[in-house]
């Protein structure tokens, strides 16, 4: 069973200002998710401290872990493609410009009787 099936079936909910459902971790921003992250990781530290303690985590608390991390992750993966969406349209945009003055360039180039018969063709 994957971590969103058992967030939905177990109704998980995430302490952080008030109570929040699995799918509004989605709308948290990175420094937001950031900080359910470290709450969750104190709960299980808190809870492992001891050479002889029996990790007693709440399964709720792991859950949780994955699914903030996994979200992050998605978030930060997101980002960098649009990132690089927008770098290639930049660059695109930029080799665009200059075949334009590299084409305006051969034109101006031309003899006067290479552009009159270039207007006869047209």
């Amino acid at each position: 069973m994957n971590i969103f099936e058992q967030a939905s079936r177990n109704k998980l909910r995430i302490s952080y200002k008030g109570y929040l459902a699995v799918e509004d971790l989605w709308d948290l921003e990175l420094e937001e998710l950031d900080t359910v992250y470290k709450e969750c990781k104190k709960i299980v530290d808190a809870n492992s401290n001891g050479l002889l303690s029996i990790n007693t985590t709440d399964e709720a608390v792991t859950l949780t872990i994955d699914i903030v991390k996994y979200i992050f992750e998605m978030k930060i993966k997101e980002r960098d493609e649009r990132k690089s969406l927008a770098d290639k349209a930049l660059l695109k945009k930029k080799l665009t410009e200059a075949l334009s003055e590299k084409q305006n360039d051969a034109l101006k180039n031309m003899t006067e009787e290479e552009l009159l018969a270039q207007l006869a063709e047209l």
